[in-house]
């Protein structure tokens, strides 16, 4: 693993052999190929390398959505540095593991991603899960208030449609 890409999660599995998480306090944990296969004889490289592609291109998207975030959203909360409410998982994260149902975390997760924009999106789980109120979000934003009421609006007709939860 090369040192230069022990803080991203993304550059720490793409320049691993194995599949590599860092945990919030910092630990860091890598299954290899030979892990899986010593207790599971049947599992193939090739099914290895494809968990392996695929937590590439997560982690990729994760540290391009962190990007954005990062890049768009330049204040503080009440005067208090934003890495104070900053949590380490994505806001997405946090809600899916507030559902229990995995079909309908399913269903919420293709709605998230393909029904709703960025912006609205973004709003509506600072709002749901962060619990910031609309001002609280224009402000981070340095946006009108009512462009923020109107995003978290659209994205909750937009979830009625299939869910009754909001």
């Amino acid at each position: 693993m090369a040192k230069n890409y022990r803080k991203s999660n993304y550059g720490m599995n793409k320049y691993s052999k194995g599949i590599v998480y860092k945990y919030a306090d910092e630990s860091i944990t890598e299954i290899r190929f030979e892990d899986i296969s010593a207790t599971d004889p049947t599992f193939t490289e090739e099914a290895f390398k494809e968990l392996k592609a695929i937590s590439n291109e997560l982690y990729h998207e994760e540290d391009v959505s962190d990007m954005h975030y990062y890049k768009y959203i330049k204040a503080t909360l009440d005067g208090e540095d934003a890495g104070n409410w900053v949590s380490t998982k994505t806001l997405e994260e946090e809600f899916f593991e507030q559902i229990e149902n995995i079909q309908i975390k399913k269903e919420l997760h293709t709605i998230l991603l393909t029904k709703l924009t960025e912006n609205q999106r973004r709003r509506l789980l600072l709002h749901v899960l962060k619990g910031l109120s609309e001002r609280q979000i224009a402000d981070l934003e340095l946006v009108d208030r009512r462009a923020v009421h109107d995003s978290i609006e659209a994205a909750r007709k937009k979830i009625k449609k299939f869910f009754r939860i909001f």
